[in-house]
Protein backbone atom coordinates (compact mmCIF):
# COMPACT_ATOMS: atom_id res chain seq x y z
CA UNK A 1 0.00 0.00 0.00
CA UNK A 2 2.78 2.38 1.01
CA UNK A 3 4.21 1.61 -2.96
CA UNK A 4 1.12 2.40 -4.15
CA UNK A 5 0.43 5.03 -2.23
CA UNK A 6 4.29 6.63 -2.98
CA UNK A 7 3.76 6.14 -7.08
CA UNK A 8 -0.07 7.70 -6.98
CA UNK A 9 1.76 10.61 -5.04
CA UNK A 10 4.95 11.03 -6.81
CA UNK A 11 5.55 14.72 -8.28
CA UNK A 12 8.47 15.43 -10.34
CA UNK A 13 6.85 19.09 -11.18
CA UNK A 14 6.59 20.52 -7.90
CA UNK A 15 5.91 24.12 -7.60
CA UNK A 16 4.45 26.55 -4.81
CA UNK A 17 0.75 26.13 -6.15
CA UNK A 18 -0.67 24.22 -3.26
CA UNK A 19 -4.45 23.85 -4.82
CA UNK A 20 -5.28 20.72 -5.83
CA UNK A 21 -6.10 21.30 -9.44
CA UNK A 22 -2.54 22.53 -9.97
CA UNK A 23 -1.13 19.38 -7.87
CA UNK A 24 -3.32 17.41 -9.80
CA UNK A 25 -1.56 18.86 -13.17
CA UNK A 26 1.57 18.07 -11.81
CA UNK A 27 0.89 14.53 -11.18
CA UNK A 28 -0.34 14.29 -14.42
CA UNK A 29 2.33 15.84 -15.75
CA UNK A 30 4.50 12.88 -13.62
CA UNK A 31 2.52 10.26 -14.37
CA UNK A 32 3.20 11.17 -18.49
CA UNK A 33 7.06 11.55 -17.94
CA UNK A 34 7.60 8.56 -16.58
CA UNK A 35 5.57 6.51 -18.80
CA UNK A 36 7.06 7.91 -21.92
CA UNK A 37 10.56 8.09 -20.32
CA UNK A 38 10.28 4.31 -19.38
CA UNK A 39 9.02 3.53 -22.81
CA UNK A 40 11.59 5.37 -24.47
CA UNK A 41 14.31 4.09 -22.30
CA UNK A 42 13.41 0.73 -22.77
CA UNK A 43 13.51 0.60 -26.73
CA UNK A 44 16.55 2.33 -26.52
CA UNK A 45 18.08 -0.54 -24.35
CA UNK A 46 16.22 -3.45 -26.45
CA UNK A 47 17.86 -2.09 -30.11
CA UNK A 48 21.42 -1.47 -27.95
CA UNK A 49 21.03 -5.00 -26.49
CA UNK A 50 20.31 -6.69 -29.86
CA UNK A 51 22.43 -4.05 -32.31
CA UNK A 52 25.90 -5.39 -33.75
CA UNK A 53 28.60 -3.69 -33.02
CA UNK A 54 31.43 -4.24 -35.79
CA UNK A 55 34.77 -3.50 -33.59
CA UNK A 56 38.09 -2.64 -34.98
CA UNK A 57 40.85 -4.42 -33.03
CA UNK A 58 44.12 -3.32 -33.91
CA UNK A 59 47.61 -5.53 -33.08
CA UNK A 60 51.35 -3.98 -33.05
CA UNK A 61 53.68 -6.63 -33.77
CA UNK A 62 51.77 -9.29 -34.15
CA UNK A 63 53.79 -13.36 -33.97
CA UNK A 64 52.96 -15.92 -36.31
CA UNK A 65 51.31 -17.65 -33.58
CA UNK A 66 49.25 -15.19 -32.82
CA UNK A 67 48.21 -14.75 -36.55
CA UNK A 68 47.47 -18.09 -37.10
CA UNK A 69 45.45 -18.34 -34.20
CA UNK A 70 43.56 -15.61 -34.96
CA UNK A 71 43.22 -17.54 -38.72
CA UNK A 72 42.25 -20.51 -37.26
CA UNK A 73 39.49 -18.67 -35.53
CA UNK A 74 37.59 -17.31 -38.63
CA UNK A 75 38.81 -13.86 -38.14
CA UNK A 76 39.71 -11.89 -40.90
CA UNK A 77 42.78 -10.21 -40.12
CA UNK A 78 44.75 -8.13 -42.42
CA UNK A 79 48.12 -7.14 -42.04
CA UNK A 80 50.32 -4.54 -43.75
CA UNK A 81 54.02 -5.83 -44.59
CA UNK A 82 57.06 -4.09 -44.49
CA UNK A 83 58.95 -5.71 -46.92
CA UNK A 84 56.59 -5.47 -50.47
CA UNK A 85 59.07 -7.89 -52.42
CA UNK A 86 59.46 -10.84 -50.84
CA UNK A 87 61.70 -12.78 -52.98
CA UNK A 88 61.23 -16.92 -53.62
CA UNK A 89 64.37 -17.95 -51.93
CA UNK A 90 63.26 -16.50 -48.99
CA UNK A 91 60.36 -19.18 -47.70
CA UNK A 92 60.78 -21.85 -50.32
CA UNK A 93 63.32 -24.49 -51.05
CA UNK A 94 63.18 -26.63 -54.27
CA UNK A 95 65.39 -29.38 -55.47
CA UNK A 96 64.97 -31.64 -58.42
CA UNK A 97 65.80 -35.30 -58.33
CA UNK A 98 67.32 -36.74 -61.62
CA UNK A 99 67.54 -39.87 -62.89
CA UNK A 100 70.07 -42.17 -61.58
CA UNK A 101 71.84 -42.54 -65.55
CA UNK A 102 73.63 -39.02 -64.41
CA UNK A 103 75.24 -39.99 -61.90
CA UNK A 104 76.18 -43.34 -63.22
CA UNK A 105 79.11 -44.56 -64.97
CA UNK A 106 78.31 -44.27 -68.24
CA UNK A 107 78.13 -40.50 -68.29
CA UNK A 108 81.89 -40.44 -67.05
CA UNK A 109 84.41 -39.73 -69.55
CA UNK A 110 86.45 -43.18 -67.74
CA UNK A 111 83.48 -45.41 -69.74
CA UNK A 112 83.53 -42.83 -73.01
CA UNK A 113 87.47 -42.98 -73.34
CA UNK A 114 87.02 -46.78 -72.60
CA UNK A 115 84.45 -47.08 -75.46
CA UNK A 116 87.16 -44.91 -77.49
CA UNK A 117 90.72 -46.63 -76.64
CA UNK A 118 89.60 -50.35 -76.10
CA UNK A 119 87.99 -51.27 -79.29
CA UNK A 120 90.27 -53.17 -82.12
CA UNK A 121 89.35 -52.16 -85.25
CA UNK A 122 88.94 -48.63 -86.81
CA UNK A 123 86.38 -49.68 -88.54
CA UNK A 124 83.33 -51.38 -87.82
CA UNK A 125 79.83 -52.64 -89.48
CA UNK A 126 77.62 -49.82 -89.38
CA UNK A 127 75.14 -52.22 -86.83
CA UNK A 128 77.90 -52.66 -84.57
CA UNK A 129 77.56 -51.24 -81.39
CA UNK A 130 81.38 -49.92 -81.15
CA UNK A 131 80.63 -48.02 -84.26
CA UNK A 132 78.63 -45.27 -82.41
CA UNK A 133 79.17 -46.44 -78.90
CA UNK A 134 81.61 -43.57 -77.89
CA UNK A 135 79.31 -40.76 -79.91
CA UNK A 136 76.31 -42.03 -78.53
CA UNK A 137 76.82 -41.97 -74.81
CA UNK A 138 78.89 -38.69 -74.87
CA UNK A 139 75.62 -37.47 -76.30
CA UNK A 140 73.95 -39.15 -73.18
CA UNK A 141 76.28 -37.44 -71.06
CA UNK A 142 76.30 -33.67 -72.64
CA UNK A 143 72.31 -33.95 -72.50
CA UNK A 144 72.72 -34.89 -68.61
CA UNK A 145 75.15 -31.75 -67.98
CA UNK A 146 72.55 -29.53 -70.32
CA UNK A 147 69.50 -31.07 -68.70
CA UNK A 148 70.70 -29.90 -65.57
CA UNK A 149 72.36 -26.87 -65.99
CA UNK A 150 69.15 -25.63 -68.04
CA UNK A 151 67.65 -26.82 -64.55
CA UNK A 152 69.44 -25.10 -62.50
CA UNK A 153 69.48 -21.73 -64.38
CA UNK A 154 65.76 -21.58 -64.36
CA UNK A 155 65.94 -22.51 -60.67
CA UNK A 156 68.26 -19.53 -59.91
CA UNK A 157 65.74 -17.52 -61.95
CA UNK A 158 62.27 -18.51 -60.38
CA UNK A 159 64.43 -17.99 -56.56
CA UNK A 160 64.98 -14.52 -57.53
CA UNK A 161 61.40 -13.95 -58.88
CA UNK A 162 59.60 -11.97 -56.54
CA UNK A 163 56.04 -11.64 -55.13
CA UNK A 164 55.15 -8.52 -54.51
CA UNK A 165 52.81 -7.92 -52.27
CA UNK A 166 52.07 -4.71 -49.52
CA UNK A 167 49.40 -7.01 -47.70
CA UNK A 168 50.49 -10.09 -46.04
CA UNK A 169 49.02 -13.47 -47.64
CA UNK A 170 46.73 -16.43 -46.04
CA UNK A 171 48.37 -19.13 -45.49
CA UNK A 172 46.22 -20.68 -48.24
CA UNK A 173 46.16 -18.09 -50.17
CA UNK A 174 50.24 -18.09 -50.30
CA UNK A 175 50.44 -21.75 -50.97
CA UNK A 176 48.51 -21.79 -53.75
CA UNK A 177 50.25 -18.88 -55.32
CA UNK A 178 53.60 -20.78 -54.54
CA UNK A 179 52.16 -24.00 -55.65
CA UNK A 180 51.00 -22.56 -58.91
CA UNK A 181 54.06 -21.13 -59.73
CA UNK A 182 55.91 -24.27 -59.12
CA UNK A 183 54.19 -26.06 -61.47
CA UNK A 184 54.79 -23.63 -64.10
CA UNK A 185 58.06 -24.15 -63.10
CA UNK A 186 57.79 -27.53 -63.57
CA UNK A 187 55.65 -27.86 -67.20
CA UNK A 188 58.03 -24.95 -68.16
CA UNK A 189 61.45 -26.80 -67.57
CA UNK A 190 60.80 -29.86 -69.85
CA UNK A 191 58.86 -27.69 -72.30
CA UNK A 192 61.93 -25.44 -72.59
CA UNK A 193 64.87 -28.21 -73.17
CA UNK A 194 62.96 -29.87 -75.61
CA UNK A 195 62.41 -27.06 -77.88
CA UNK A 196 66.30 -26.73 -77.76
CA UNK A 197 66.99 -30.13 -78.45
CA UNK A 198 64.24 -30.22 -81.57
CA UNK A 199 65.86 -26.99 -83.03
CA UNK A 200 69.35 -29.05 -82.67
CA UNK A 201 67.75 -32.18 -84.64
CA UNK A 202 66.21 -30.21 -87.43
CA UNK A 203 69.52 -27.90 -87.78
CA UNK A 204 71.37 -31.18 -88.40
CA UNK A 205 69.12 -32.35 -90.62
CA UNK A 206 67.81 -28.99 -92.48
CA UNK A 207 71.82 -28.77 -93.01
CA UNK A 208 72.67 -32.46 -93.49
CA UNK A 209 75.01 -32.86 -91.16
CA UNK A 210 76.37 -36.04 -91.01
CA UNK A 211 78.47 -38.16 -88.21
CA UNK A 212 82.40 -39.33 -88.65
CA UNK A 213 80.93 -42.94 -87.98
CA UNK A 214 79.50 -44.20 -91.41
CA UNK A 215 76.35 -45.73 -91.41
CA UNK A 216 74.66 -47.12 -94.19
CA UNK A 217 71.56 -44.83 -93.46
CA UNK A 218 73.34 -41.72 -94.16
CA UNK A 219 72.81 -41.97 -98.14
CA UNK A 220 69.09 -43.15 -97.64
CA UNK A 221 67.47 -41.31 -94.69
CA UNK A 222 68.99 -37.92 -93.89
CA UNK A 223 65.33 -36.17 -93.89
CA UNK A 224 63.98 -39.04 -90.98
CA UNK A 225 64.48 -38.98 -87.11
CA UNK A 226 63.29 -42.85 -86.69
CA UNK A 227 65.81 -44.48 -88.96
CA UNK A 228 67.18 -47.44 -86.65
CA UNK A 229 68.13 -51.11 -86.06
CA UNK A 230 68.95 -52.78 -82.81
CA UNK A 231 72.73 -52.45 -81.53
CA UNK A 232 74.94 -55.83 -82.56
CA UNK A 233 78.48 -56.99 -82.48
CA UNK A 234 79.36 -58.49 -85.18
CA UNK A 235 82.51 -61.15 -86.04
CA UNK A 236 84.95 -58.49 -87.75
CA UNK A 237 87.58 -61.32 -88.49
CA UNK A 238 88.14 -62.35 -92.09
CA UNK A 239 85.32 -59.91 -93.34
CA UNK A 240 82.54 -62.04 -91.57
CA UNK A 241 79.10 -60.39 -90.81
CA UNK A 242 77.65 -62.73 -88.12
CA UNK A 243 76.02 -61.69 -85.27
CA UNK A 244 77.38 -62.46 -81.97
CA UNK A 245 75.48 -60.72 -79.89
CA UNK A 246 72.01 -58.40 -80.08
CA UNK A 247 72.26 -55.87 -77.59
CA UNK A 248 68.13 -55.73 -76.06
CA UNK A 249 67.09 -52.08 -76.00
CA UNK A 250 69.67 -50.26 -77.93
CA UNK A 251 69.64 -48.86 -81.31
CA UNK A 252 72.23 -47.55 -84.42
CA UNK A 253 70.63 -45.24 -86.80
CA UNK A 254 70.92 -42.66 -88.62
CA UNK A 255 72.61 -40.18 -86.78
CA UNK A 256 73.73 -41.41 -82.98
CA UNK A 257 71.44 -38.56 -81.08
CA UNK A 258 68.03 -39.96 -82.90
CA UNK A 259 69.47 -43.38 -82.19
CA UNK A 260 70.15 -42.74 -78.94
CA UNK A 261 66.96 -41.31 -78.39
CA UNK A 262 64.72 -44.30 -79.41
CA UNK A 263 67.39 -46.55 -77.11
CA UNK A 264 66.57 -47.54 -73.64
CA UNK A 265 68.78 -48.54 -70.90
CA UNK A 266 67.51 -51.79 -70.06
CA UNK A 267 70.53 -53.59 -70.75
CA UNK A 268 72.57 -51.44 -68.24
CA UNK A 269 70.10 -52.41 -65.40
CA UNK A 270 71.73 -55.54 -65.19
CA UNK A 271 75.64 -56.20 -64.03
CA UNK A 272 75.75 -59.68 -65.77
CA UNK A 273 74.96 -58.26 -69.06
CA UNK A 274 76.92 -55.55 -68.86
CA UNK A 275 80.14 -57.79 -68.42
CA UNK A 276 79.08 -59.69 -70.94
CA UNK A 277 78.97 -56.63 -73.27
CA UNK A 278 82.64 -55.20 -72.00
CA UNK A 279 83.81 -58.63 -73.65
CA UNK A 280 83.43 -57.82 -76.98
CA UNK A 281 86.25 -55.04 -76.00
CA UNK A 282 89.93 -54.99 -75.74
CA UNK A 283 91.00 -57.19 -72.53
CA UNK A 284 91.44 -53.96 -70.71
CA UNK A 285 90.20 -54.54 -67.48
CA UNK A 286 88.02 -52.35 -65.91
CA UNK A 287 84.89 -52.33 -63.49
CA UNK A 288 81.88 -50.30 -64.49
CA UNK A 289 78.80 -50.68 -61.81
CA UNK A 290 75.34 -51.17 -63.71
CA UNK A 291 72.04 -49.11 -62.84
CA UNK A 292 70.10 -50.13 -59.58
CA UNK A 293 66.64 -51.90 -60.64
CA UNK A 294 65.41 -51.40 -57.43
CA UNK A 295 65.40 -47.81 -57.10
CA UNK A 296 62.69 -45.80 -56.95
CA UNK A 297 61.54 -44.12 -60.61
CA UNK A 298 58.65 -42.82 -62.24
CA UNK A 299 60.43 -44.31 -65.71
CA UNK A 300 60.08 -48.30 -65.87
CA UNK A 301 63.39 -50.45 -67.62
CA UNK A 302 61.84 -49.93 -71.28
CA UNK A 303 60.97 -46.14 -70.95
CA UNK A 304 63.01 -44.89 -74.13
CA UNK A 305 65.50 -42.08 -73.39
CA UNK A 306 63.55 -39.54 -75.63
CA UNK A 307 60.88 -39.77 -72.74
CA UNK A 308 63.41 -39.61 -70.23
CA UNK A 309 65.41 -36.42 -71.65
CA UNK A 310 62.13 -34.84 -72.75
CA UNK A 311 61.35 -34.87 -68.87
CA UNK A 312 65.15 -33.21 -68.74
CA UNK A 313 66.15 -36.31 -66.36
CA UNK A 314 63.98 -35.39 -63.51
CA UNK A 315 62.70 -37.77 -61.35
CA UNK A 316 60.82 -35.73 -58.80
CA UNK A 317 60.59 -32.50 -56.87
CA UNK A 318 61.64 -32.10 -52.91
CA UNK A 319 59.69 -29.10 -52.56
CA UNK A 320 59.11 -27.06 -49.76
CA UNK A 321 57.14 -24.02 -48.88
CA UNK A 322 57.83 -22.30 -45.56
CA UNK A 323 55.14 -19.85 -44.65
CA UNK A 324 56.82 -19.09 -41.27
CA UNK A 325 59.83 -17.70 -43.00
CA UNK A 326 57.19 -15.52 -45.74
CA UNK A 327 55.74 -13.79 -42.55
CA UNK A 328 59.05 -13.26 -40.79
CA UNK A 329 60.31 -11.67 -44.36
CA UNK A 330 57.37 -9.84 -44.69
CA UNK A 331 57.24 -8.80 -41.31
CA UNK A 332 54.09 -7.03 -40.44
CA UNK A 333 54.31 -3.87 -37.91
CA UNK A 334 50.44 -3.46 -37.70
CA UNK A 335 47.63 -5.76 -38.05
CA UNK A 336 43.88 -5.53 -37.11
CA UNK A 337 40.75 -7.22 -37.59
CA UNK A 338 37.03 -6.71 -37.21
CA UNK A 339 34.23 -8.60 -34.74
CA UNK A 340 30.71 -8.09 -35.03
CA UNK A 341 29.77 -8.12 -30.83
CA UNK A 342 26.09 -8.37 -29.46
CA UNK A 343 24.68 -7.23 -26.26
CA UNK A 344 27.87 -4.67 -25.50
CA UNK A 345 27.18 -4.00 -21.47
CA UNK A 346 29.40 0.17 -21.73
CA UNK A 347 27.51 0.17 -25.34
CA UNK A 348 24.27 -0.41 -23.75
CA UNK A 349 25.00 1.78 -20.79
CA UNK A 350 26.65 4.49 -22.50
CA UNK A 351 23.90 4.99 -25.11
CA UNK A 352 21.14 5.03 -22.36
CA UNK A 353 22.86 7.74 -20.41
CA UNK A 354 23.24 9.73 -23.66
CA UNK A 355 20.00 9.35 -24.15
CA UNK A 356 18.63 9.72 -21.02
CA UNK A 357 20.03 13.43 -20.30
CA UNK A 358 18.76 14.83 -23.56
CA UNK A 359 15.31 13.21 -23.92
CA UNK A 360 14.61 13.57 -19.78
CA UNK A 361 15.41 17.33 -20.41
CA UNK A 362 13.11 17.77 -23.53
CA UNK A 363 10.22 15.57 -22.04
CA UNK A 364 10.64 17.55 -19.18
CA UNK A 365 9.66 20.90 -20.63
CA UNK A 366 7.48 19.90 -23.28
CA UNK A 367 4.65 17.70 -21.19
CA UNK A 368 4.11 20.45 -18.73
CA UNK A 369 2.42 22.69 -21.71
CA UNK A 370 0.95 19.97 -23.18
CA UNK A 371 -0.82 18.87 -20.29
CA UNK A 372 -2.07 22.12 -19.46
CA UNK A 373 -2.82 23.48 -22.29
CA UNK A 374 -4.80 20.16 -22.63
CA UNK A 375 -6.15 21.05 -19.07
CA UNK A 376 -7.42 24.28 -20.04
CA UNK A 377 -8.99 23.50 -23.26
CA UNK A 378 -11.26 20.85 -21.55
CA UNK A 379 -12.29 23.23 -18.66
CA UNK A 380 -13.40 25.38 -21.46
CA UNK A 381 -17.24 24.53 -23.20
CA UNK A 382 -17.68 20.97 -23.96
CA UNK A 383 -18.98 22.40 -27.64
CA UNK A 384 -15.71 21.99 -29.45
CA UNK A 385 -15.55 23.81 -32.88
CA UNK A 386 -12.97 22.58 -34.99
CA UNK A 387 -13.26 25.77 -37.41
CA UNK A 388 -9.98 26.84 -39.40
CA UNK A 389 -9.97 29.89 -37.14
CA UNK A 390 -10.62 28.26 -33.82
CA UNK A 391 -7.54 25.69 -34.69
CA UNK A 392 -5.44 28.72 -35.60
CA UNK A 393 -6.51 30.55 -32.53
CA UNK A 394 -5.54 27.18 -30.42
CA UNK A 395 -2.52 27.03 -32.02
CA UNK A 396 -1.39 30.51 -31.18
CA UNK A 397 -2.91 29.63 -27.79
CA UNK A 398 -0.61 27.26 -27.71
CA UNK A 399 2.57 29.17 -29.03
CA UNK A 400 1.86 31.73 -26.28
CA UNK A 401 1.59 29.46 -23.59
CA UNK A 402 4.72 27.76 -24.43
CA UNK A 403 6.58 31.24 -24.77
CA UNK A 404 5.51 31.85 -21.63
CA UNK A 405 6.37 28.52 -19.81
CA UNK A 406 10.38 28.73 -21.92
CA UNK A 407 10.48 32.48 -20.18
CA UNK A 408 9.26 31.22 -16.73
CA UNK A 409 11.14 27.60 -17.19
CA UNK A 410 13.47 27.20 -13.77
CA UNK A 411 15.05 24.20 -13.49
CA UNK A 412 17.23 24.92 -10.79
CA UNK A 413 14.33 25.76 -8.42
CA UNK A 414 14.88 25.86 -4.80
CA UNK A 415 11.92 25.34 -1.50
CA UNK A 416 14.34 27.37 0.35
CA UNK A 417 15.22 30.56 -1.74
CA UNK A 418 11.72 32.17 -3.05
CA UNK A 419 13.45 35.79 -3.42
CA UNK A 420 13.06 37.29 -6.44
CA UNK A 421 16.49 37.92 -7.19
CA UNK A 422 16.75 33.68 -6.18
CA UNK A 423 14.25 32.99 -8.69
CA UNK A 424 15.67 35.35 -11.36
CA UNK A 425 19.10 33.40 -10.74
CA UNK A 426 17.55 30.23 -11.38
CA UNK A 427 16.09 31.34 -14.57
CA UNK A 428 19.13 32.06 -16.08
CA UNK A 429 21.23 29.58 -15.07
CA UNK A 430 18.37 27.20 -16.70
CA UNK A 431 18.63 29.43 -19.67
CA UNK A 432 22.49 28.92 -19.96
CA UNK A 433 22.01 25.24 -18.72
CA UNK A 434 19.21 24.91 -22.67
CA UNK A 435 21.86 26.78 -24.36
CA UNK A 436 25.06 24.71 -23.63
CA UNK A 437 23.27 21.74 -23.81
CA UNK A 438 21.74 22.64 -27.42
CA UNK A 439 24.76 23.90 -28.67
CA UNK A 440 26.72 20.51 -27.28
CA UNK A 441 23.79 18.50 -29.11
CA UNK A 442 24.22 20.28 -32.50
CA UNK A 443 28.08 19.90 -31.89
CA UNK A 444 27.60 16.26 -31.61
CA UNK A 445 24.98 16.05 -34.48
CA UNK A 446 27.18 17.73 -37.04
CA UNK A 447 30.48 15.66 -35.91
CA UNK A 448 28.32 12.90 -36.29
CA UNK A 449 26.92 13.07 -39.55
CA UNK A 450 30.19 14.30 -40.49
CA UNK A 451 32.18 11.48 -39.52
CA UNK A 452 32.90 8.04 -41.78
CA UNK A 453 31.36 5.02 -39.99
CA UNK A 454 32.64 1.82 -41.35
CA UNK A 455 29.91 -0.62 -42.67
CA UNK A 456 30.63 -4.19 -43.63
CA UNK A 457 28.17 -4.77 -46.32
CA UNK A 458 28.41 -8.24 -47.97
CA UNK A 459 26.98 -9.30 -51.62
CA UNK A 460 26.70 -13.08 -52.26
CA UNK A 461 27.99 -14.05 -55.68
CA UNK A 462 27.77 -10.25 -57.08
CA UNK A 463 27.81 -10.57 -61.09
CA UNK A 464 30.96 -8.91 -63.49
CA UNK A 465 28.40 -5.63 -63.42
CA UNK A 466 27.82 -5.34 -59.45
CA UNK A 467 31.75 -5.76 -59.04
CA UNK A 468 32.44 -2.93 -61.63
CA UNK A 469 29.90 -0.74 -60.12
CA UNK A 470 31.52 -1.22 -56.39
CA UNK A 471 34.63 -0.55 -57.99
CA UNK A 472 33.55 2.81 -59.26
CA UNK A 473 31.57 3.86 -55.66
CA UNK A 474 34.50 2.32 -53.58
CA UNK A 475 38.24 2.64 -53.44
CA UNK A 476 39.87 -0.29 -54.50
CA UNK A 477 41.65 -1.57 -50.57
CA UNK A 478 38.10 -1.39 -49.04
CA UNK A 479 36.39 -3.67 -52.09
CA UNK A 480 36.98 -7.42 -51.29
CA UNK A 481 35.79 -10.04 -52.88
CA UNK A 482 37.66 -13.94 -52.10
CA UNK A 483 37.76 -15.79 -55.23
CA UNK A 484 36.23 -19.31 -55.33
CA UNK A 485 39.46 -20.75 -56.88
CA UNK A 486 42.94 -19.63 -55.60
CA UNK A 487 44.69 -20.29 -58.93
CA UNK A 488 43.42 -19.58 -62.24
CA UNK A 489 45.00 -19.85 -65.87
CA UNK A 490 45.95 -16.55 -68.15
CA UNK A 491 43.96 -18.06 -70.82
CA UNK A 492 41.03 -16.85 -69.16
CA UNK A 493 41.44 -13.37 -68.67
CA UNK A 494 44.53 -12.60 -71.31
CA UNK A 495 43.87 -12.95 -74.75
CA UNK A 496 47.64 -12.49 -76.63
CA UNK A 497 48.10 -13.64 -80.45
CA UNK A 498 51.47 -13.00 -82.18
CA UNK A 499 51.88 -11.65 -86.02
CA UNK A 500 54.63 -13.23 -87.48
CA UNK A 501 56.68 -11.98 -90.82
CA UNK A 502 55.23 -12.85 -94.12
CA UNK A 503 58.33 -15.07 -95.10
CA UNK A 504 56.45 -17.51 -92.37
CA UNK A 505 53.67 -17.94 -94.79
CA UNK A 506 55.14 -17.70 -97.97
CA UNK A 507 56.02 -20.13 -101.13
CA UNK A 508 60.11 -20.21 -99.85
CA UNK A 509 59.53 -22.56 -96.87
CA UNK A 510 57.06 -25.12 -98.51
CA UNK A 511 58.84 -28.36 -99.14
CA UNK A 512 58.52 -27.96 -102.83
CA UNK A 513 60.29 -24.67 -102.79
CA UNK A 514 63.33 -26.78 -100.73
CA UNK A 515 63.25 -29.54 -103.15
CA UNK A 516 63.69 -27.52 -105.97
CA UNK A 517 66.99 -26.37 -104.30
CA UNK A 518 69.02 -29.92 -104.22
CA UNK A 519 72.35 -29.88 -105.01
CA UNK A 520 74.23 -30.65 -107.89
CA UNK A 521 76.51 -33.00 -108.61
CA UNK A 522 79.07 -30.90 -109.70
CA UNK A 523 79.21 -28.05 -106.65
CA UNK A 524 80.21 -24.21 -107.88
CA UNK A 525 80.61 -21.78 -105.21
CA UNK A 526 78.72 -18.99 -106.97
CA UNK A 527 75.87 -20.97 -108.46
CA UNK A 528 72.69 -20.02 -107.00
CA UNK A 529 70.32 -23.75 -107.19
CA UNK A 530 73.82 -25.36 -105.43
CA UNK A 531 73.47 -22.68 -102.03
Amino acid sequence: MRLFQFISEINLFETDATDTISIRTQRLCTWFFISILTTCLLIVTIYASVHTDIIRIEIKNPTIDLYEKLAANNYSIECDCSETFVPHKEFISLQPIYHQVCSSDFVTQRWIDYLYHSTKHSFYFHADFRSTAMQQFQLLAVLCQLSIQETEDGLDLFFYTEIISGKLMSKDFLLAEARSRINALKRNAPDAFDYKLMFIRQMIAGNVLLSSTATIFQTTSQEQFTCSTPAVFLDNSNNSSAYSYIIDGWYIGCRPIDSLLSSTLKIFYNQTMINSLLQFFNNTSSNFTCLDANKESIFDLNTTLSTIIKSVFIEKWIQNINYSLYFNHCAPKLCFYTINKRFNIYYIITTIISVYGGLSTVLSLIIPAIVKSITQHNAETSHRDYSFRRLKQLIITWLRQLISTLIKMNLFRSSTRLEPSDIYQQRWSTRFYITFLSSFFIIITIYTAATKETVLTELIKPSFNEVLKLQQQTSLSSLQCPCSQLSSSFKYSIELIPTYHEICDSDFVLDEWIRLMLPLEHYHPYNFEQN
